[in-house]
């Protein structure tokens, strides 16, 4: 029954811009994304990998092109301007689709992505990570609603949950490899230069943040591209329920053999990339995702037909509903426990949900915006949390303390979609899936090659400085041949096959099990989405949706032939005005922002990548020079147009010369990138603050003071156009802090203590900034403010009981209560 919705065949304008979705959903997971493309650190420590296309006169190619490795927030806002034209496309063709079925959650979409562009266009339009998360929510809510229609006909359905059924192969390998090669790598170099890895990120050694840092880095735990252990294994657990769904409902019939093996395989690569990921809550999910299936197989058994009689579909739903919800419910009871329990996972996500219901409270209409959780969760957080976190981790809290009543919308939708997801699970009579109409075996392998390696070969040139191949060649062979990497490349392209493989089999074979496994991994995902961040990062949250849209369909009926061949324009108006919004209004922005990073970036890139050269260097030969010297002086040479001698006191007096030379460049596009947002993102005022610090510290006396003015007014520009945030205090506190050490002058801070007082105002539990008070008032000889502070910091420290690695360490401590005993 459910698959007789093959026919009539579908509009290919609906094909092609559903597997253009699902394309541009696989590819943001096959790439890792960058908020600030090259300075995320310090540039002229650790520079970012930058290929030829920095110096082009294109400012998209330099864009798009300079980074090696991953995307930033202009490639990523160019993805969701394609995938909301694609969803328009789509949902252009809704006489097809049934014309009264997208009404309602065309609705919903709508009303929700209007707080989205609240703030992306007004409330915080200079904010580039506001526009970079709030743009890929778009994509990723549109995306689904543009799936879930397109998959009212069983090809496009069975298309799109072939295709995400198969990449669980791609997503183990990369597991696979991040733990016994670039996690084993990784900590290797980090352990040879420890300091400088942590300076060029702002850390003093012992700090909270460096041993937070250290605790992660030494947890071999899988990511995958996404950055986050928990993300990669909701997929992981969703492919399980695939898998599951499909070993226990396929039944004796054409193919039926094939859908069982490839159904081993998936489950075998999701419990390995499950067990990498050591996620305690993924496992979880998983095991009632089979439970789930079982009970699905119980339903629809012919031995269990009273069952089958009392299990109404409504009846499933409710079912899945209460599901979706159970984790609230958990996580509600962990938190009346309290201390009473050694657990502490669940009890901060309670924590999470306590200041998510009181940042909803305080921001009802508008919510806080996408990107600004963090700034909300530092000021309503309770005291026992000893984390800062820019996100609820629950899907239903993030919608509506981010965006407010409109989250409220989204929320509704995906209720409505968790609904249908477990309708159908009822509703599927699974004993005709032996009887499925067959799809034509070329078209559909041909499709499915199409969608699944364009992502690769595209995943593959954007990851070019650290990409798959690369990685394989250079475990198999360090020196870089070219056998290791012809090597690489033919196991990249043999998991590409076993993926094409795995989805032709399940498109082909495995009928409306598929769409029923397919059911389950929903279901999943939604159960975990309440416990995780997966629906709200921008590289997962458009497949996620993907998956939800295609199992969340209507099967009860199927367009007519007549509808196939109308469009219409009002139900695709939402996504294609957002396009042009993103297209219009908003991109060019963001690329002239990024522009003017690589810009500056690109002055200022040789001389971080020979200063870790040189760093590497000296430190496996010391006193001697060597070819590696050689080279090295020769380019240090070839930037200060002086002859260098090979030796490392003479190449870093070199490289401080050229960066004295090239920072006013560099800090010139980075004034550009401010004015192209107004002084509202916080990571180039950053970054501009502390170059400038760089430069007056390298400078004479006599003009040094030049660049501390400059330092300043940056920050003042940032305290007057973000005036209820506490960063601007900070970064307006560690100038004044760092002009009075170089120069003497006391009175500066003092001006720096009252930054730092109305930072902590807006930050109340911030450690490093009680620390700053202590120390900048022990320096000013004000005892009783001195000893206030230090046991501020005391109190802040037994807060931080249920973290340690956030406690202050041995000689900070005794330090603390000996001026918190002061009189």
């Amino acid at each position: 029954m459910p698959d007789g919705m093959d026919a009539p065949r579908p509009p290919r304008a609906v094909v092609f811009g559903t597997l253009f979705i699902v394309t541009l959903a696989l590819l943001r997971c096959l790439v890792t994304h960058v908020a600030t493309p090259f300075w995320d650190m310090d540039p002229l420590t650790v520079p970012s990998p930058m290929s030829a296309f920095a110096a082009s006169d294109s400012s998209i190619m330099r864009v798009l092109g300079a980074p090696l490795v991953g995307i930033g927030p202009s490639a990523s806002l160019l993805l969701d301007t394609l995938s909301l034209l694609a969803a328009a496309l789509v949902l252009s063709h809704a006489p097809a689709l049934g014309a009264r079925r997208p009404t309602l959650s065309v609705s919903l979409g709508a009303l929700g992505s209007i707080g989205v562009v609240v703030h992306v266009l007004w409330l915080h339009s200079g904010d580039i990570e506001t526009a970079r998360v709030g743009s890929a929510w778009l994509a990723a809510i549109w995306s689904g609603i543009a799936v879930m229609h397109a998959c009212t006909f069983g090809v496009a359905r069975r298309l799109v949950l072939a295709t995400v059924s198969g990449f669980i192969v791609f997503l183990a390998a990369k597991a696979i490899v991040q733990v016994s090669v670039e996690h084993v790598q990784t900590v290797a170099s980090f352990k040879e230069d420890r300091d400088a890895f942590l300076a060029a990120r702002g850390w003093s050694p012992g700090s909270p943040q460096a041993l937070a840092y250290e605790r992660r880095l030494n947890q071999p735990d899988a990511t995958g591209w996404f950055g986050l252990s928990n993300v990669l294994a909701s997929f992981a657990a969703a492919s399980l329920a695939i898998g599951a769904g499909l070993m226990l409902l396929t039944r004796r019939g054409p193919g039926s053999r094939r859908t069982v093996a490839v159904a081993v395989a998936v489950c075998a690569a999701a419990l390995v990339t499950l067990a990498l990921t050591r996620s305690k809550a993924g496992f979880v999910v998983a095991l009632i995702a089979v439970g789930l299936a079982a009970l699905t197989r119980v339903i629809h058994g012919e031995r269990f037909e009273r069952v089958h009689a009392l299990a109404t579909p409504s009846r499933v739903a409710m079912i899945s509903i209460l599901l979706v919800g159970l984790p609230h419910a958990v996580v509600a009871l962990r938190g009346l426990i309290g201390e009473r329990l050694s657990e502490a996972s669940l009890w901060f996500r309670w924590f999470y949900v306590e200041a998510a219901a009181r940042v909803t409270s305080s921001h009802p209409l508008t919510g806080v915006g996408p990107a600004g959780f963090q700034d909300a969760y530092s000021l309503q957080k309770n005291p026992l949390s000893p984390e800062e976190v820019t996100s609820p981790h629950s899907l239903a809290w993030d919608d509506l303390a981010t965006l407010g009543v409109f989250g409220a919308m989204w929320v509704a939708l995906i209720l409505c979609m968790a609904w249908r997801a477990g309708r159908w699970l009822g509703d599927a009579d699974l004993r005709t899936s032996a009887n499925a109409p067959a799809l034509p075996a070329k078209a559909t392998t041909y499709s499915l090659a199409a969608t699944c390696g364009a992502p690769v070969f595209v995943s593959l040139w954007l990851e070019r400085g650290a990409s798959l191949p690369g990685i394989l060649s250079h475990a198999l062979d360090p020196s870089g041949s070219m056998w290791a990497l012809v090597v690489g490349l033919l196991l990249v392209m043999g998991l590409l096959a076993s993926w094409i493989a795995v989805a032709a089999v399940l498109a082909l074979c495995a009928g409306p099990v598929l769409i029923t496994s397919g059911a389950l991994a929903a279901i999943a995902l939604l159960i975990h989405a309440q416990v995780e961040m997966t629906p709200v990062q921008p590289a997962s949250a458009q497949l996620f949706m993907v998956i939800v849209g295609a199992a969340a369909v209507n099967g009860r009926s199927a367009p007519s032939a007549a509808s196939t061949r109308r469009t219409t324009l009002p139900h695709a108006v939402p996504a294609l005005a957002l396009g042009a919004v993103l297209g219009f209004g908003v991109l060019p922005r963001v690329l002239r922002w990024e522009a003017s990073l690589v810009a500056a970036a690109h002055e200022i890139e040789p001389i971080g990548r020979l200063t870790a050269q040189l760093r590497d260097a000296s430190r496996q030969m010391p006193t001697q020079e060597t070819p590696e010297l050689r080279r090295i002086s020769e380019e240090a040479s070839a930037l200060i147009g002086v002859a260098v001698s090979p030796r490392s006191d003479a190449i870093e007096a070199a490289l401080r010369s050229a960066a004295r030379a090239r920072i006013p460049s560099a800090l010139a596009q980075l004034q550009r990138a401010i004015d192209a947002t107004g002084y509202h993102d916080r990571s180039t005022v950053r970054a501009t603050a502390s170059l400038c610090l760089t430069q007056a510290r390298a400078e004479e006396s006599q003009t040094q003071s030049d660049w501390y003015d400059r330092a300043h007014l940056i920050a003042q520009g940032a305290l007057e156009a973000n005036s209820d945030s506490a960063w601007p205090h900070s970064l307006a506190a560690r100038v004044l802090a760092a002009r009075s050490r170089e120069t003497d002058r006391t009175e500066l801070l003092a001006t720096a203590i009252s930054h730092w007082e109305a930072e902590l105002r807006l930050n109340p539990f911030g450690m490093s900034t009680v620390l700053s008070l202590m120390n900048a008032s022990k320096q000013l000889a004000r005892t009783q403010d001195a000893s206030k502070w230090a046991q501020r910091a005391l109190e802040l420290d037994r807060l931080a009981r249920l973290d340690p690695t956030r406690q202050l360490n041995e000689s900070v401590l005794l330090e603390v209560r000996r001026l918190a005993a002061a009189p």
